[in-house]
């Protein structure tokens, strides 16, 4: 065996790398262990009632973050980058840049498909009738008995 790990490692053809599909555990397990960011759930937050498809750097500093009156600087659209490209889910970054009212031609981010399917739905439903009776009821679940 070590012989043929020599011949492997003197050949050159090895490589330390993870599968992709590890690499995507590994990630979702690192953020378990990363400190919270209160930008990061206020801009999710944000987007998750947000009613278009497409958002720029610029939006989410004024609009989410509320920052109405303020010009970001520099840093901060990176921050905000960051944070929509490392943690927030659901959005797609696009780099050709496009048109967004008020804030001019920028580079930004986009809904995926079924995150748009499900906002959707979230738009469209309005709560009467999903889930109920024929009567109306909403049906409640049978409490559990307490162990002891």
């Amino acid at each position: 065996v070590w012989a043929e790990a020599m011949e492997i490692y003197r050949s050159g053809r090895w490589k330390l790398t993870f599968s992709p599909e590890m690499v995507r555990y590994l990630k979702e397990h690192q953020r378990d262990f990363m400190p919270e960011d209160t930008k990061a759930g206020m801009i999710q937050a944000f987007l998750d009632s947000y009613p278009g498809d497409t958002v720029c750097s610029k939006q989410l500093y004024k609009e989410a973050l509320n920052h109405a009156f303020d010009e970001p600087k520099q840093w901060e659209i990176r921050e905000i980058n960051e944070i929509m490209n490392q943690c927030v889910t659901g959005w797609n970054y696009f780099s050709n840049p496009r048109m967004f009212a008020g804030y001019g031609r920028q580079k930004g981010w986009e809904r995926e498909q079924k995150a748009k399917a499900d906002a959707c739905a979230l738009a469209t439903d309005t709560g009467n009738g999903a889930g109920k009776t024929p009567e109306g009821f909403t049906p409640v679940p049978e409490q559990m008995e307490l162990p002891f």
